[in-house]
């Protein structure tokens, strides 16, 4: 409706240029054809400008605006439009103020014109038309990974080979625009800036030059260099070696990072330098765990950790930790002992020794040493009163400081089992220990001892090393004097069934 109001309002001869276009060549070398020489946009309202020139403005009636229409309802989209006419041949710019045919936008795409001027004589309407020019239309960006504003234009059309060059102006926050790069070539339509400043404001423009200094600007266009959150710890919580000799890696997240990108290096002692071997995708979480499928537990392993921004730079890094490797065996020593040593990453160093007897463990020594002698002669002859241990000794150390852990592997040793029996027993004995039969035993799992007749008959039977039979019968009365036949059975450390009778 707003197009048509506006038609109506036209003289006839509006109505007779936009019913004729487009146009025939006899028609237009009638009127001196006007010459554009330039469209910019005005910064103030972010409007376009159009400027043209004629030699004889008296031989003209006047002029008729037409932009490029993007898209508008039943209009042809593409198309070119009259938005306005202008009846004094003397005015020769024109603002784009007009929201006929819907508002110029230059800040959303570019906005291209021509004029047609026209000269009425009787009945007759004689047109000429211009060249097409074209406004620049500026997109910035900012490139977190490469540091800068990237600026991308399309190319000002309408100068042909008097185009001279462009020039790149920029403003920090509130200050003044100033230049800051040009480019020569009308094609060059790309410029970089770099080495700009985290969470600042930049403003910029384009303005072609024309070789005689005529200029365009582009419409202005704004970026914020929005700095990320880096994480200010990452930190090695734990390196442990379970039972299977799997490592395991935990690290505490800065969660309130906008990094979210975390990889786990490990030393190669080959290259000399760090791989790495796994990574961890999101930070919703504060503590991961890494594990490394090619593990050695008998060697020293080397790992840390590295934060990676969205450009896969690393911008922070763990501190390194290390696996404590250790081994275990019997001692040559006429007592009871199991002789521990291992090896470590960390220097002067204090550990924390444990000793794993029947799936306990409990820390037996603090030493800055890397080797130590457990004696377990204790334990031995404490089999004798409080029942037999299997005989099999495990042992793992820690290393803690400042809340970082690391727990070695498990290395077990076998201990010999002991069996001490005597032949013959008295229930009267003074001597409480020779009133039952049962063995001195110890380093031994799953016992059982049976007595027997001699007929066969089964007299006694405990699984309890500590119980022994004290000459009776089933019922209760006193055996005869007489040989008896025995049978003790039980596993060893190494888990073989031995068979005594």
């Amino acid at each position: 409706m707003k197009v048509l109001i506006f038609l109506l309002k036209k003289l006839l001869f509006v109505i007779l240029i936009t019913a004729i276009f487009p146009f025939t060549d006899l028609i237009a070398q009638t009127v001196e054809i006007p010459v554009m020489e330039v469209v910019t946009v005005d910064h103030s309202d972010r409007k376009p400008v159009i400027t043209w020139s004629v030699n004889d403005p008296a031989s003209i009636t006047g002029y008729s605006i037409k932009r490029l229409i993007f898209e508008y309802p039943f209009v042809v989209p593409m198309t070119y439009h009259t938005i306005d006419t202008i009846e004094d041949p003397y005015i020769m710019s024109y603002k784009d103020e007009t929201d006929v045919f819907g508002e110029a936008v230059p800040g959303q795409h570019f906005e291209k014109y021509f004029v047609v001027a026209f000269n009425i004589i009787g009945t007759d309407t004689f047109l000429s038309y211009s060249d097409k020019h074209q406004t620049m239309f500026l997109q910035t960006s900012y490139e977190y990974c490469e540091k800068g504003n990237k600026l991308i234009w399309n190319k000002y059309i309408g100068w042909g080979n008097e185009f001279n060059k462009y020039e790149i102006y920029c403003k920090i926050n509130s200050g003044l625009y100033s230049l800051i790069g040009s480019t020569s070539s009308q094609t060059d339509t790309i410029f970089f800036h770099s080495n700009v400043n985290y969470d600042t404001d930049y403003m910029y423009y384009i303005k072609a030059l024309r070789s005689d200094a005529v200029e365009s600007l582009s419409n202005e266009s704004s970026v914020y260099t929005q700095s990320i959150n880096l994480p200010v710890f990452l930190n090695s919580d734990s390196l442990t070696v379970d039972i299977d000799n799997n490592v395991h890696l935990f690290f505490e997240l800065d969660i309130y990072s906008d990094v979210d990108n975390y990889v786990l290096y490990k030393y190669n002692s080959q290259t000399f330098e760090y791989d790495s071997i796994t990574g961890h995708q999101g930070n919703e979480i504060r503590n991961i765990e890494f594990t490394d499928v090619d593990f050695e537990f008998n060697k020293i392993n080397y790992y840390f950790s590295a934060a990676k921004d969205y450009c896969n730079d690393i911008v922070y890094v763990s501190d390194t930790m290390s696996n404590i490797f250790i081994e275990a065996e019997e001692a040559n020593d006429e007592r009871k002992k199991n002789y521990i040593k291992w090896e470590s990453g960390q220097i002067n160093s204090e550990y924390l020794i444990y000793r794993c007897i029947e799936d306990h463990c409990s820390g037996i020594e603090n030493t800055c040493d890397v080797n130590y002698t457990d004696d377990i002669q204790d334990i031995f002859y404490n089999q004798f009163i409080n029942g037999t241990t299997s005989g099999r000794f495990c042992y793992y150390t820690e290393f803690s400081d400042a809340g970082y852990l690391s727990r070695s592997n498990l290395a077990c040793v076998n201990q010999e089992e002991v069996y001490f029996l005597a032949n013959s027993f008295n229930p009267y004995s003074k001597i409480e220990e020779n009133r039952t039969f049962k063995p001195k035993i110890a380093f031994v799992s799953d016992y059982t001892l049976i007595i027997y007749g001699n007929f066969g008959n089964k007299i006694f039977e405990t699984n309890n090393p500590n119980t022994g039979w004290d000459g009776t019968f089933p019922d209760g009365s006193l055996a005869p004097r007489a040989s008896y036949l025995y049978f003790i059975s039980f596993k060893n450390a190494y888990g073989k069934q031995v068979k005594k009778k």
